[in-house]
This record gives C-alpha cells, sequence and structure tokens, in this order.
C-alpha cells in the first residue's frame, strides 16, 4: 500500500461483521418474541368477533325462543358452533326465576391454535328479561 491509500483492511471488516453478528444474535429472541405475542392477540380478536357475533344473535333472538341449556366446558347439540376452523363457540342460557321472566346468557368462545401459554377464550354474560 502507498501513503495516500486509504481504507479498511480485510481483519477490520472481518471484526466488524463479527461484532454485527453477535448483535443481531441477541436481536433475534425478541423478534419471535413478538411475532408470537402478535399471533396470540390475531387469536384473542378472532375469539372476541366470534362471541360478540353470537352474543348478539342470541340478544336478538325473541326471549321465549332461548331454551334453557347448554354448556360452556364442552359442545352440546344446539348449544355451540364449531364451523368456524380458527373458533370454538360455546354458549348457555339459563333461567333465574320461577316462571322464567329473566334468563342469563353466557358465551365462550375459544382460539383452537395454542401458540404460547393456555389457549385463549373470551367470555361474555348478559341477563334477558321478559
Amino acid at each position: 500500500m502507498t501513503r495516500g491509500e486509504r481504507g479498511f483492511s480485510l481483519v477490520e471488516i472481518l471484526v466488524a461483521l463479527l461484532i454485527l453478528m453477535f448483535g443481531l444474535l441477541a436481536v433475534v429472541p425478541m423478534f419471535v418474541y413478538g411475532v408470537r405475542r402478535v399471533a396470540a392477540s390475531a387469536d384473542i380478536g378472532k375469539a372476541g368477533a366470534a362471541a360478540v357475533k353470537r352474543m348478539e344473535q342470541l340478544r336478538a333472538t325473541d326471549f321465549g325462543g332461548l331454551a334453557a341449556g347448554g354448556s360452556l366446558n364442552s359442545n352440546v347439540v344446539s348449544y355451540s358452533d364449531a364451523t368456524d376452523p380458527a373458533v370454538i363457540v360455546r354458549w348457555s342460557i339459563s333461567d333465574n326465576v320461577t316462571p322464567a321472566t329473566v334468563k342469563t346468557i353466557s358465551v365462550v368462545a375459544i382460539a383452537r391454535r395454542q401458540i404460547s401459554g393456555p389457549a385463549k377464550r373470551v367470555q361474555f354474560v348478559t341477563m334477558r328479561a321478559r
């Protein structure tokens, strides 16, 4: 090299690339964590939308058409919906007094995909009076 030439040597470039590699390797776990959180949030959003949709359908139903029954813990015919591949929706209706003038409607939506932690679920409860 002549005295007037300037630039980086091969060793300096390799050291800089090594430092950059260690920095990038330190950041990778944060990206993985972020992707997991985004996926879990998407599951909660899908479950919430499905629960709201079912609750609105039940609230729009005539009071006399709300037959008591159902379960939030297991699929019961006519009280669950598993047609969506992303979410299972279950609901229960209970009479609060005799004669039935008040009913409690509970809806739970459970995301089928389990990214991290327990399955994501959203639950709503409302009361209807005659």
